[in-house]
């Protein structure tokens, strides 16, 4: 394994820098200003100390005073619990509750476009991938009304900074437009007629300094996505680009 600072403190992340789940805990460390060092891992070809310090194989892990964390949800919690900085949950116990249901309900608009991404493996269709997408803008529609509710000019936090579930969707939200760059088929484009708030709420998310800091382009989101379909992905892609 890459050595790993042993100071007091010392903050680690074991990243894989496409993996929109690992993005989750970059935003929560970033918008807390927290010092972190990144081991960027290729996940293809899992390396063994990976294994050995998350058993599922995957990213993100946080290594924090000889802790072990891992699985995105449980790393920004940790992260909300035990570092300074402006907090990123709402107020009450209900409404808590009720963001954490929300990102868990998210997961049905993630799934369908993660089975779109690595379809390609699968000999997925034209007419599938539209089927997917069709599915997960249907369960967009929820996250729609719900913003409409809480802050139509704002974020989900209802504050005048994002909070906990804008960061938790976010990531799957900078790639809405990724695949239709990819397929130009008109059956998986975002339909920002439909999600005019949402739509809206992209542009303030990204004046925001964490997500700004971390967000790649459509363009670079597209080759790497790309780079699955050939099965070799391209993880040093913005080295580089660079």
């Amino acid at each position: 394994m890459p050595p790993v600072s042993s100071e007091p403190g010392a903050v680690t992340l074991l990243n894989m820098r496409f993996c929109p789940y690992a993005q989750r805990t970059v935003l929560c460390l970033n918008t807390k200003n927290i010092d972190y060092e990144v081991i960027n891992c290729q996940l293809m070809t899992k390396p063994s100390w990976l294994l050995e310090l998350n058993p599922l194989g995957k990213v993100p892990v946080l290594l924090h005073n000889e802790q072990t964390i891992y699985e995105s949800l449980v790393t920004c919690e940790y992260i909300e619990e035990v570092f300074p900085g402006r907090s990123l949950h709402r107020g009450n116990a209900s409404e808590r509750a009720r963001d954490r249901m929300l990102v868990e309900l998210f997961n049905s608009v993630i799934m369908p476009q993660m089975r779109i991404w690595f379809g390609v493996k699968k000999g997925f269709t034209a007419e599938d991938r539209a089927k997917q997408w069709a599915t997960s803008m249907k369960s967009l529609a929820m996250f729609e009304t719900e913003l409409s509710n809480r802050a139509p000019d704002g974020y989900f936090s209802g504050a005048d900074s994002p909070g906990w579930l804008d960061y938790m969707i976010w990531p799957w939200m900078e790639r809405i437009e990724v695949y239709f760059a990819i397929y130009q088929e008109a059956g998986i484009k975002f339909p920002k007629e439909k999600f005019p708030v949402l739509s809206e709420w992209i542009e303030r998310m990204l004046t925001d300094p964490a997500v700004r800091d971390y967000f790649l382009d459509v363009d670079t989101h597209v080759k790497f996505m790309s780079s699955i379909a050939t099965g070799s992905p391209n993880y040093n892609l913005l080295s580089e680009t660079n």
